[in-house]
C-alpha cells in the first residue's frame, strides 16, 4: 500500500506541476505576471515539461500494472475468479491485490469527496495568480563562514 501511496503523491505532484507549466505559457498571465514568470523560467530545469508528462505517465502505468502478475498463473491462465469446485485462491495473492490496488480507489474517493464537500473547482490557466514569486530587490550577499565546518558545508550546499 506505501508504494502506491508514495506513488499517487507523485502523480499528484506531477499533474499539478504540468498544470502550472500550462499557466505560465498562457498570454494573459505572461502579460499580466512577466517579471514573476521570467523568475520562474530561469529556474526551470532543461527539459520541462516533457520530463514531468514522461514521468507522470510511467507512474501511472506502474499503479496500473504494478500487480499484473496477480492475474495469470505460471501457465498463463488467467486467475481472476475461481468457482468453488476448484483449488483454492491462494490468500497471499488475495492480500498482494488488495494492497496494490486498494490505495487507487481510495485515493480517488478522497480526492472527489473533496471536492464535492467543499464544492471546489480546478482553477483555470487564465486564473492563475503568479504575483510574490518573484524577489522584490537584489538578493542579500551571504558572507562565507570563517570556521572549518561551515566552509565545508558552505562547499557542499552553495
Amino acid at each position: 500500500m506505501t508504494t502506491s501511496a508514495c506513488l499517487q503523491a507523485w502523480v499528484g505532484t506531477l499533474f499539478t506541476y504540468i498544470r502550472f507549466y500550462w499557466g505560465t505559457r498562457n498570454s494573459k498571465n505572461r502579460r499580466d505576471y512577466s517579471k514573476e514568470i521570467r523568475r520562474i523560467e530561469e529556474n526551470r530545469a532543461w527539459g520541462q515539461p516533457i520530463w514531468a508528462i514522461y514521468s507522470f505517465t510511467v507512474c501511472c502505468a506502474i499503479l496500473v500494472f504494478n500487480g499484473w502478475s496477480l492475474f495469470n498463473q505460471k501457465n498463463a491462465i488467467w486467475v481472476i475468479y475461481y468457482s468453488g469446485d476448484q483449488t483454492a485462491f491462494s490468500n497471499d495473492q488475495v492480500l498482494k491485490f488488495i494492497t496494490t490496488y486498494a490505495p487507487i480507489p481510495i485515493f480517488i474517493m478522497a480526492l472527489f469527496g473533496y471536492k464535492l464537500i467543499c464544492q471546489t473547482t480546478m482553477r483555470r490557466t487564465i486564473d492563475m495568480n503568479f504575483s510574490g514569486v518573484a524577489y522584490p530587490g537584489p538578493k542579500p550577499l551571504e558572507e562565507k563562514p570563517e570556521s572549518f565546518w561551515g566552509r565545508v558545508w558552505w562547499t557542499l550546499v552553495k
